[in-house]
């Protein structure tokens, strides 16, 4: 009988072992899980009407200070847990983002590109004025 636990014991971890993720996946699934309140965020500001009552905006900036707080204390708890994982390796990493949460992916990158300046420009001197 000992010997069909051990057996049975040896056959369950090595399927435990099969099925463990990526550790880039376990990652990014956390990862997402953590900024998720900042997609629903972001959902919130694009429907706002053109002209939000001021107490529609101080409920979003409430809501806002809260998902930051909220977001800042679980990523560092996901950096202390992931210590250990290569963040150097960007394509295993946008792999797992791009799996899991591609619509916080999408996010992050339309947040990443540079803002369009509206400012009046600068005109160029001219020799005159050298």
């Amino acid at each position: 009988m000992k010997k069909y636990s051990t057996i049975l014991a040896a056959l369950t971890l090595l399927l435990l072992s099969c099925n463990q993720t990526n550790p880039y996946e376990a990652y990014a699934e956390e990862f997402c899980a953590c900024v998720q309140p900042y997609a629903d965020l972001s959902k919130r500001i694009d429907s706002l009407s053109e002209d939000p009552s001021e107490e529609e905006m101080n409920q979003l900036y409430a809501d806002g200070q809260k998902a930051d707080a909220d977001v800042q204390t679980c990523l560092m708890r996901l950096q202390e847990k992931f210590k250990d994982l290569d963040m150097e390796k960007e394509k295993e990493l946008m792999d797992a983002l791009e799996k899991k949460c591609p619509h916080i992916l999408e996010l992050m990158q339309q947040n990443a590109q540079p803002q369009q300046d509206f400012s009046e420009p600068e005109t160029p001197e001219t020799e005159e004025q050298q």
